[in-house]
Formats: structure tokens, sequence, C-alpha cells
């Protein structure tokens, strides 16, 4: 049987990235795929038109459902969208206490939409990165839970930190908006800092940043450590970058 990941996020309507960006993820690198939905949206490549956030109680009722009746390897959480629904996340994770969690941040869109409400940041800092096995903010989010303006990699080595400073568990920045020739991706584990070098695309791609979490977590369940997740999950997205097609009028999308 092929290991089972639960992805905890946002509905995309165009496919993008999202839950159904988690899902594709998963059956492509061979994991099977649950999901427990946070929020929908009405969105496409060009931007987000509107966002509808379920009641934290559905939320959990959907994490329990799931957990009742199938053997969870890893946990893969992405737009949560408001307070509440992080603590009902925060509630359920620390009573499974699954394996691996691996957190991609959401906080804005690649198209620049807010994804997750301002009094919610200090609930995602403080409660939830400190559960993770680690979390995977781009250059934004970083920047804004860092408070260092990151445009170099230098900088992205400070954040990353910094960040670790406070939750104490391995942060992973991703480097595709920072400047440099190659797309570095920078981790701190507390110890050392580790750089994960693939090729840049001058191109924007919508829905990148959720399925490089989601192949950390699907790798992870798969039994690899961290460092070889990344390094798969990394040569994963390349793949799937450089098939990206315009199947709508705004982002690439594959």
């Amino acid at each position: 049987m092929h290991p089972v990941v639960l992805t905890v996020a946002g509905s995309d309507s165009c496919g993008g990235a999202g839950i159904q960006r988690d899902i594709k993820t998963f059956e492509s690198i061979g994991v099977y795929g649950a999901s427990c939905i946070t929020a929908l949206t009405a969105q496409n490549t060009e931007g987000v038109k509107k966002i509808l956030s379920l009641p934290p109680s559905f939320v959990k009722e959907q994490i329990d459902a799931v957990f009742e009746d199938m053997r969870i390897s890893a946990v893969k959480t992405g737009m949560l969208y408001d307070e509440s629904i992080i603590l009902a996340v925060v509630d359920r994770l620390k009573f499974y206490m699954p394996r691996y969690i691996v957190i991609d941040p959401v906080m804005i869109a690649s198209t620049g939409s807010r994804l997750l409400s301002e009094d919610a940041v200090s609930s995602l800092f403080h409660k939830l990165l400190p559960m993770a096995t680690i979390s995977t903010p781009n250059k934004i989010e970083a920047s804004l839970l860092s408070g260092i303006e990151i445009e170099k990699v230098k900088d992205a080595e400070k954040a990353a930190r910094k960040i670790f400073d406070i939750c104490k568990r391995p942060v992973l920045i991703k480097g595709g908006h920072i400047e440099k020739k190659k797309a570095v991706d920078i981790l701190f584990d507390g110890e050392r800092i580790t750089h994960f070098s693939g090729e840049r695309f001058e191109t924007k791609v919508h829905g990148a940043g959720c399925c490089l979490a989601s192949a950390i977590a699907s790798y992870l369940a798969l039994g690899n450590n961290l460092l070889s997740s990344i390094e798969k999950a990394k040569v994963f997205v390349t793949e799937c970058i450089s098939n990206a097609q315009h199947y709508g009028k705004g982002l690439l999308v594959w």
C-alpha cells in the first residue's frame, strides 16, 4: 500500500495551487492523498476573486474523519486563512501527533492576494510552526515572519536563523524570488545552513510553493530523510515548472 499524506489547505478553483495541486503532486510521486479543506477560493491564474473560510469545527471534523480511518504518514498544511482555523489545526495535530508535518506558511498568493489575515500571523508563528518537521516560507513570507528584508541569499540565511530562533524547527526559505543566477533554497536546521540550487525560470508560475511542500511531505512519507526529501522535491518541482503552460490568461500552471 502507498503511504497516506494528508493536506490541510484551501481549494483553488483553477486547479493550479492549494488542495488540487497537492493531490496532483501526491499522485505523481506515488503516495495516496487525503484532504481537509480550510477555505474555498474563487480564483484563476490572474488572481483571487473571493475567499470563503469554513467553520473551524468542520475543519476539525474533516481531520478527525481521516485520522480515524487511515494511517497518516505525513501532513502538509497550506492556506489556513485565519486564527480560528490555525488553532483548530494545531489542536488536532497535537492530538494525533503525525510523524511528519510540513508547513507551507501561505500568506500571500503569487498574484499578490492576501491568503492569511493579519491577526493570524502570531498564531501561525508561535503555535503552528513549532510543530513543523520543516516549514517552507517564500521570500515575502520569510520577510514578514523574520522582519528582515530579503534581497540576497545572505539575507535569507539571516531570516532563516531568526525564524528558527523563535520556532526551534528547521526552515527552508524558497529562493525562486531571490536575485541570483540559480534558484537557491536556503535551509537552516539549527546547526548549519544548506543550499539547494536549481534552474531559475524567468516566467512566473502558479502553485510552485504548494508543490514543493507537498513533494517534501510525500518523500518523507516514502522513507527519505529530510535532506534527501528536499533534494528530490526540488528536482520534482523544477521538472513540473519546465512543463508549465498557459491554460489561463495569467500565471503558468501544469
